[in-house]
């Protein structure tokens, strides 16, 4: 009965050859993407994953309204020294350590007697931090 389908199915193939090229083509670019969203949708689950601690990392973003534009920053966030005191005081909960850094120098993150200096134009700490 199988062998039967099989015969039917060439037939078919060999006698609409463009609509079947069509169809075999639609459904390999769909399942081409379909894998591709699957990989990129595990690797946004999977970020920062490699520290025991990653389901407490945190990162603040400040937004900013000017002229009734919202504006929110991704990549340089300058927040004032004071907000590291108030995380660690009203937010004692969410927010176990805090460390604030500078872009313009090298700078010096430290924690009880460890010290890490980061050069200039970097955000990198090492497992010991996190």
């Amino acid at each position: 009965m199988f062998r039967t389908y099989l015969k039917i199915a060439w037939r078919y193939l060999v006698k609409n050859r463009m609509h079947s090229i069509i169809n075999m083509g639609g459904l390999a670019i769909g399942i081409a993407v379909a894998v591709l969203v699957g990989l990129w949708i595990l690797d946004e689950l999977s970020f920062d994953t490699y520290n025991k601690n990653y389901r407490t990392i945190a990162q603040i973003a400040r937004k900013e309204i000017s002229k009734g534009d919202v504006y929110i920053s991704d990549g340089s966030n300058h927040f004032p020294i004071p907000l590291a005191g108030e995380l660690r005081t009203n937010y004692s909960d969410l927010f176990n350590h805090v460390s604030l850094v500078s872009e313009k120098s090298s700078h010096v993150i430290g924690f009880n007697d460890s010290r890490l200096t980061v050069p200039s134009r970097s955000s990198t700490a090492s497992a010991m931090w996190l």
